[in-house]
């Protein structure tokens, strides 16, 4: 599994510029991807402690980190997400996106904080909120040419929302499809478990029983 998430991870990278020519950026990089491992993992401490270790390599360098630097607080929302800290987590998220936005970051580089702000939304139960959030990581994904794991997040809020505001056939009919398509990604292991938890929470009396 963890074999599986390196892999992933690299791969999904690999294609960000550095801020740096130095020939410390892929150690820096390696570092990065390490810490979104442990979080997927549920590792969040020895994550948090990567990331301050992160933090303070990148005051270092130009200001052209801002997408590192955007990202890293994304992962401190996320760690506080998962410690259900969710108004904190909310405000990193929120910072995040506002720091990518102000430098007119592509929509590759915004379906990350997007979604984890759409994630603590859901978490503190304000679907309304979260909806445009949703809907607006979609038009991301879509823009970015995003892979079969981002649309199924998208589809897995959606359904998350749906089930918050009472329509649970309709939520669950998606939770399945969403679960079906996460077979092919092993390593989602955060969204692997919320769509697991959405299909329980949505079961029919009936099914339950058996």
């Amino acid at each position: 599994m963890e074999r599986e998430l390196q892999r992933t991870g690299w791969f999904a990278f690999a294609a960000v510029p550095s801020w740096s020519s130095k020939s410390s950026v892929d150690t820096e990089r390696a570092r990065y991807i390490a810490a979104g491992l442990q979080l997927e993992l549920g590792h969040l401490d020895d994550a948090e402690r990567r990331i301050a270790t992160l933090e303070q390599s990148y005051r270092t360098h130009p200001d052209d980190s801002y997408l590192w630097r955007a990202w890293l607080e994304t992962y401190k929302a996320r760690i506080a997400r998962l410690r259900g800290q969710l108004p904190k987590a909310e405000s990193l998220a929120r910072a995040a996106l506002a720091a990518l936005q102000e430098r007119h970051a592509t929509p590759v580089y915004l379906v990350g904080t997007t979604r984890e702000l759409a994630k603590c939304l859901i978490d503190e139960h304000r679907y309304e909120e979260a909806r445009p959030f949703v809907e607006q990581t979609r038009k991301l994904v879509t823009a970015s040419h995003g892979t079969g794991d981002e649309v199924a997040w998208v589809d897995l809020m959606s359904a998350e929302i749906e089930a918050g505001i009472g329509h649970r056939d309709a939520a669950r009919a998606q939770a399945e499809q969403v679960r079906d398509v996460l077979e092919n990604y092993p390593g989602e292991i955060e969204a692997r478990k919320r769509v697991a938890a959405l299909l329980a929470r949505t079961a029919s009396k009936t099914t339950r029983s058996k």
